[in-house]
C-alpha cells in the first residue's frame, strides 16, 4: 500500500509540474527609440550563466525567446538603446514553465508573468 501511494505522489507531482522546462521571455519595445541590443543573462543554477542576446528591436516591435530552465533560476537584463542609452532589470526569478514580458520604455523595464503561482514582486 505505501508503494502505491508514493507512486501516485511522484504522478501527481510530475503532472502538476507540467513537464515544460522552458520559460518564454517576450520583449515589447515601447520607447521611442531603437534597441540596440537586449542582451540576457540568465543563471542556470549548477550550469552557470548563460548569455543570450536579441539584436535590433524597433519602437513598437516585439520579439519572443525561449530558453532552457529545469529548475528554479534567473535572469537579468541589459537593454542598450541605438544613442547608446542603457538600461537594467528583467523579471529576476523563473521556474520551468513560466511566461514572462518585458515592457521597455524609454527611461525603465516594466516586468510581469504568467504563471501558476509565480511570484510577484
Amino acid at each position: 500500500m505505501l508503494i502505491v501511494v508514493f507512486i501516485g505522489g511522484v504522478f501527481i507531482s510530475a503532472v502538476i509540474h507540467f513537464g515544460s522546462p522552458i520559460v518564454t521571455i517576450e520583449f515589447i519595445n515601447k520607447s521611442d527609440n531603437e534597441i540596440k541590443t537586449t542582451e540576457i543573462i540568465h543563471e542556470a543554477g549548477r550550469f552557470g550563466e548563460i548569455q543570450h542576446r536579441i539584436s535590433s528591436l524597433r519602437p513598437g516591435e516585439k520579439r519572443q525567446i525561449r530558453i532552457w530552465a529545469p529548475a528554479e533560476s534567473s535572469y537579468r537584463l541589459i537593454v542598450t538603446f541605438a544613442d547608446g542609452r542603457q538600461l537594467t532589470g528583467g523579471f529576476g526569478y523563473i521556474e520551468p514553465g513560466y511566461k514572462t514580458t518585458e515592457i521597455i520604455e524609454g527611461d525603465k523595464i516594466k516586468s510581469d508573468a504568467n504563471a501558476f503561482g509565480a511570484y510577484r514582486p
